[in-house]
């Protein structure tokens, strides 16, 4: 659209698209910001894309349906270099190979 043709727009949509490039500059900002911040996170979006995430994130997994007590959440003690993985049930760790675990998270059921 040129500047012609949004000058041409009723008043309500050229602050639309006024607000909407205000945002989209505001979250390139961010994404910046995410590369060049002192982070212990990364979040990995593709193998040739990271994203920086602030100091002591905690990454929740989990489909956005499941109730937040549900999902799977993971952060990074950057002091004791450990890494904290809490389930909303048991958690059960399958060794796959000296460097790789899978977790899977099981409802504990009474026998």
């Amino acid at each position: 659209m040129t500047p012609e043709q949004r000058t041409q727009l009723p008043q309500y949509a050229q602050r639309e698209l006024a607000r909407l490039k205000q945002n989209i500059a505001y979250l390139r900002r961010k994404l910046k910001e995410g590369e060049e911040m002192d982070t212990d996170t990364v979040a990995e979006i593709t193998f040739s894309i990271d994203r920086g995430l602030p100091r002591g994130t905690t990454v929740t997994f989990g489909p956005a349906d499941w109730p937040r007590y549900d999902r799977l959440r993971a952060y990074w003690d950057s002091e004791k270099e450990h890494l904290y993985i809490q389930g909303g049930d048991s958690l059960v760790i399958h060794p796959q190979a000296s460097n790789v675990v899978r977790i899977k998270q099981e409802r504990w059921q009474y026998e």
